[in-house]
């Protein structure tokens, strides 16, 4: 069976449009659903550290902030697995701290001021960078795009061979 060419024409062109906008259409959703964006900042972090009294590290374990005379939480985490637990508070102290174990083991004691020094810095070099991405997201689109373009009018041109 043998297309006419103004047949070969518009289905080519129909195939390029459709090729275009199903990849421009499916490009900025599937790129942002895998994709994850960080920031790295310095900022001033609480770090209280938790061991056993045999010094083994109290790790894994929940621990909870409380305002004073409150019963609900306003931040709750896990102690890393040397028994830090750190927080960065959105308000000031007097906070009340709590963490018990399964085991029955735990502390419940207030915060009513922060030391002056910091416990724990990072330095910024250490920290990965958010600027990372080896490729801007602008650029993947466009290379997409492009890639859809380029197939389409090779589409096109082995169709006009195939006549």
């Amino acid at each position: 069976m043998t297309l006419r060419a103004d047949t070969r024409r518009r289905l080519a062109f129909a195939s390029a449009v459709t090729c275009l906008l199903a990849g421009v259409a499916s490009t900025p959703a599937t790129v942002s659903a895998h994709e994850v964006l960080a920031r790295v900042s310095r900022t001033d972090a609480v770090v209280v550290v938790l061991a056993y009294s045999d010094g083994q590290a109290y790790a894994g374990e929940s621990f909870e902030l409380l305002m004073p005379g409150s019963t609900q939480a306003f931040f709750r985490g896990t102690t890393d697995p040397q028994g830090h637990a750190v927080f960065v508070p959105d308000r000031p102290p007097p906070w009340r701290f709590r963490s018990f174990a399964a085991d029955g083991h735990g502390v419940d004691f207030p915060i009513d001021r922060l030391p002056q020094h910091a416990a724990l810095t990072v330095a910024p070099s250490a920290a990965p960078s958010a600027t990372a991405e080896p490729w801007p997201r602008a650029l993947r689109i466009l290379g997409g795009v492009t890639i859809i373009v380029v197939l389409a009018s090779a589409l096109r041109i082995l169709l006009r061979r195939r006549a």
